[in-house]
């Protein structure tokens, strides 16, 4: 699996707005929309998992939420395909009373044959949030700041 975790370049129902937007990061403000963009493979086979070949996958958050994800292409879905690359992409809107600290989230894949799996992301988790304490990024996972 490769993941991309950036702040999305609109704003959130919250109305949060990332500047610059669409830009990887690790520290984000509760209430910004976050997009989770990866890629899976299956080793087994030598073969790019798609929704072509029935496969599904969601990003599943510490409290319990599911975000199903989509097989797309990257970019602005109001413009032309092109030759955009497809990736697998969902989004999640970081409510104003979310914890702080790092999200230490997984991929929950299945596959049409039957097989599934859960992947945690190859990251480290960064410091305890303290607001007022100024923070020393050193993780990889996104952090949630005040």
């Amino acid at each position: 699996m490769f993941m991309e975790v950036l702040a999305s370049a609109e704003p959130s129902q919250f109305g949060e707005l990332a500047t610059p937007g669409c830009v990887t990061d690790s520290v984000y403000k509760r209430g910004m929309k976050v997009v989770f963009r990866f890629e899976l493979y299956d080793m087994d086979n030598k073969v790019r998992l798609t929704t072509a070949d029935g496969t599904k996958a969601q990003v599943t958050l510490p409290d319990g939420t599911s975000l199903p994800a989509l097989f797309l292409p990257r970019g602005d879905p109001s413009q032309p395909i092109g030759d955009a690359p497809w990736t697998w992409v969902t989004t999640w809107h970081i409510p104003p009373d979310y914890p702080l600290g790092s999200v230490m989230y997984t991929v929950d894949v299945a596959t049409s044959d039957g097989r599934s799996q859960t992947l945690q992301p190859a990251s480290i988790p960064g410091q305890p949030v303290v607001p007022g304490v100024p923070l020393a990024i050193a993780g990889t996972l996104p952090t949630i700041i005040p």
